[in-house]
């Protein structure tokens, strides 16, 4: 049986593009590139196992990428946007969930 462990964290190195082809909020196409090994916990042990081949193995597969195949409005400033999650080549659906208030931050939260 695996457990699996909670970590919080940011990426340091990443961009991210949000394209609309029409007025239609519904027709973005959100993408985002992080750096792997931009990854800060806190923690330099965590950060470095994270890093390493168990993880995302960082020298070998450097991006973790995200492709939206849509935008779904949820409430006035509120938006998910299903999409894959590609880390070491392995691409999973996910959803983000957007909220725009003078700033926008987006969480990512699994639909699977």
């Amino acid at each position: 049986m695996k457990a699996s462990v909670e970590i919080a964290g940011k990426f340091d190195k990443w961009d991210a593009s949000l394209t609309f082809t029409s007025p239609d909020v519904t027709t973005g196409v959100l993408d985002i590139k992080a750096q792997a090994a931009s990854v800060d916990t806190g923690s330099g042990m965590k950060d470095g196992k994270l890093k390493g081949k168990d993880f995302f193995d960082a020298q070998h597969d450097p991006l973790i990428t995200f492709h939206s195949t849509k935008v779904v409005p949820t409430g006035p400033n509120t938006f998910d946007i299903p999409g894959t999650f590609t880390i070491r080549g392995v691409s999973k659906s996910e959803t983000l969930s957007l909220t725009v208030s003078g700033r926008a931050q987006a969480q990512a939260r699994s639909r699977g």
